[in-house]
């Protein structure tokens, strides 16, 4: 179909979650953090340095580059944001979503999203953003923030300059200024992450990489309806759902500056639907091209908002508090449900960009 005004083109891929698989075994090798000076102004969540990791192209002629940006849900208020930084595991693994500290000494690989004629490209510079905010790198609070009814104890909610140090040591240091190609992909809140600032890095790019020819976003499941959360779950951290959540973010971290400015024209009175990938995918001016599954049957889902809207899906009586509800059968009575809410899914999405 013909697209007008500032679109741009948009391609949709539903798929199954093979594919984040399938990225990240496309990586090369594995190397140490990199830690950023504190001069720059980044920082985990505990103050600590914000590092990241870079897997070099084993073709020194290759410039194609990816940043591929991790996820993890986000912190929403203050004394959450400061019981993840004190994270010391992740995934039952040496690892924080708070603090760099843990994730020294532990190599970390990254998956190109790149592509060949025949598929991923196994072969490119890329950059592994370890996600060590809490709000999606949109974050911008100059001073270490109090924690309520916890003396002496403080947050740092410097995300967007997390991602924009990276960027600047990248282009400085790494080769990015050279790169003929730049993916940025990321996935879950670091796939809101890959529709937040895909415009910024692009725009970058395109003023101190003069040789990089295309800017592509690739989010990976990052395209969370706004919904209601579902019967019976418990509301995190607080009363409410995700649309709550992301006020909470939007105002603690003072995210403002990392919205598309278009959105929150749109939106003047309700900033945080800027934070939101269905009310702000249709402003991004840098092509993207979304891997979200349509059909996913996996209880996980009921952790996001995809399924909130649909109490009856898998019955009152499940919650993911619960592992003993966790991979019961759909009954037949409650497929058309989640048959129902797929559509209304691939509708928002499609709606989001003005495509239909």
């Amino acid at each position: 179909r013909r697209l007008t005004g500032r679109q741009v083109p948009f391609v949709l891929v539903i798929m199954s979650l093979f594919l984040v698989s399938l990225a990240a075994a496309t990586g090369h090798g594995a190397v140490n953090i990199t830690l950023l000076p504190m001069s720059t102004g980044a920082a985990a969540l505990d103050g600590s340095p914000y590092g990241f990791f870079f897997v070099k192209a084993s073709n020194p002629a290759e410039k194609r580059w990816t940043i591929s940006i991790e996820g993890g849900g986000w912190c929403v208020g203050n004394a959450d944001c400061y019981e993840r930084s004190q994270q010391t595991t992740h995934d039952g693994k040496p690892g924080s979503l708070g603090s760099s500290t843990p994730l020294i000494g532990h190599p970390a690989g990254c998956g190109c999203m790149n592509t060949d004629p025949d598929g991923l490209a196994t072969d490119c510079n890329c950059i592994y953003m370890p996600y060590l905010d809490g709000g999606s790198f949109s974050g911008n609070v100059s001073n270490p923030v109090p924690v309520e009814g916890q003396p002496g104890k403080f947050i740092h909610y410097k995300g967007m300059r997390n991602l924009d140090a990276t960027i600047d040591y990248a282009l400085a240091e790494l080769g990015l200024k050279e790169a003929s190609e730049l993916v940025v992909t990321g996935g879950s809140a670091g796939g809101l992450s890959t529709f937040l600032h895909l415009d910024h890095i692009a725009e970058r790019m395109a003023a101190e990489a003069p040789e990089c020819k295309r800017t592509t976003g690739a989010p990976v499941v990052g395209f969370f309806l706004d919904h209601a959360t579902y019967a019976g779950s418990v509301a995190y951290p607080t009363s409410g759902n995700y649309s709550d959540w992301m006020k909470i973010v939007v105002a603690d971290q003072n995210v403002k500056g990392a919205l598309l400015p278009e959105c929150l024209k749109a939106f003047p009175d309700h900033e945080h639907l800027c934070f939101m990938s269905p009310h702000m995918a249709r402003f991004i001016q840098t092509p993207f091209f979304v891997f979200n599954s349509r059909f996913d049957v996996s209880p996980t889902l009921l952790r996001s908002s995809l399924l909130a809207a649909f109490p009856g899906l898998y019955g009152p009586e499940c919650n993911w508090e619960s592992d003993q509800t966790r991979g019961s059968p759909i009954a037949p009575d409650r497929f058309y449900r989640y048959c129902h809410c797929c559509a209304h899914f691939f509708q928002t999405l499609l709606n989001a960009r003005d495509y239909c």
